[in-house]
Parts: C-alpha cells; sequence; structure tokens
C-alpha cells in the first residue's frame, strides 16, 4: 500500500519515475534503485532543469557515490523522459520534504524486509533439510524457505522422483500421448 501510494505521489512529480530502473533490490540492505534516485533527483525539473550534460555529470556522481554501475544510455533515457513529462505538482519547499519523506518511508522498509530475509535465511540454514533444498537446480533463498516451509523435512523422500510425485507433478498413466480412447 505503501509502494503504491509513493508511485502516485512520485506521478505527481517526476512521471513514470518508477518504471525507468528494473534492477533488482540490492542485497546487502534492499534499496531499490528508483527510490534512490529520486532521493536525489525528486522532480522532474531537478533533471531538466539543466543542460543533458550537465545533468549526466551529476547522475554519474551521484551512481558512483550510491555504489551503482553507470550507463550512459540509461542517463540519456532518464533525462528524455524527464523532459517529456510535466508534474503536476510544483517544485517548492512545500513538495520535497513530503516526496523525500515518503521516499525514506519505502527504503525503511524495503531494508525491514531484507533484514528479515537475512534472518529467515540464517535461522533455515541450521535445518538438516537446507543443504539438501538449496541444492535443487533454480532455487534460490527465497524459493527455497518457501519449499520448507510447504513441505517439511525433504529427506523423507527416497529420491526426485519422490518428491515430484508429492507435489502433484507426475504425470498420470495415461498423460503419455500416445494414449487413444
Amino acid at each position: 500500500m505503501l509502494t503504491n501510494n509513493l508511485i502516485s505521489l512520485t506521478d505527481s512529480v517526476f512521471p513514470g519515475v518508477n518504471e525507468l530502473f528494473s534492477s533488482p533490490p540490492k542485497k546487502s540492505e534492499g534499496h531499490e534503485k528508483w527510490l534512490d534516485f529520486l532521493l536525489k533527483f525528486w522532480h522532474a525539473e531537478c533533471v531538466c532543469g539543466v543542460s543533458q550534460r550537465t545533468f549526466k555529470e551529476r547522475y554519474r556522481k551521484w551512481y558512483d557515490k550510491a555504489g551503482y554501475y553507470f550507463s550512459e544510455s540509461k542517463a540519456e533515457d532518464v533525462y528524455i523522459t524527464a523532459c517529456g513529462h510535466i508534474g503536476l505538482l510544483p517544485k517548492d519547499d512545500v513538495t520535497e520534504p513530503l516526496v523525500k519523506q515518503s521516499i525514506e518511508q519505502g527504503n525503511c522498509i524495503c531494508h525491514a524486509i531484507s533484514a528479515m530475509a537475512k534472518q529467515m535465511v540464517h535461522i533455515a540454514s541450521f535445518l538438516p533439510e537446507y543443504p539438501v533444498v538449496m541444492s535443487f537446480f533454480g532455487v534460490g533463498d527465497n524459493l527455497g524457505l518457501r519449499i520448507m516451509a510447504e513441505i517439511g523435512d525433504v529427506s523423507r523422500f527416497k529420491n526426485k522422483n519422490s518428491f515430484v510425485c508429492n507435489a502433484g507433478l507426475e504425470a498420470s498413466p495415461y498423460d503419455s500421448g500416445k494414449f487413444e480412447s
């Protein structure tokens, strides 16, 4: 709900900014790039109020300081998007704290979710089935924890086929594709 409210607010000052960045949250603290970007460039006029060259330089400095990888083409996309939109709320001393406080709240929630996920992985790592589940192909922390929560001790299955059958993914005898009634 907070994210939806934040997106609604940012659409009033910098429309479409949440769609400009698609990278996953930072694993270390859970921050999302678009929220970090908005803390620095909170209004579309913060971007298009300067020349493209000046913005690219500020954007690069922000990237270096924030610990992200700089892309010149991304800087151009952001600049073009910002200049192509008009914010409904003005760039003034009343709007800025409103937007920045909402962003801080979003970052706080992202940080809390990241901390909880790390703690869940830490606790689950002591379970005997943890190495078994994590060795499955394509299973990461999130899916591995879900499998352990739903199924419990996976070592009770004698092989992979038993596990697949328990999940209900095994084809029935008449689903071979060669059966005609």
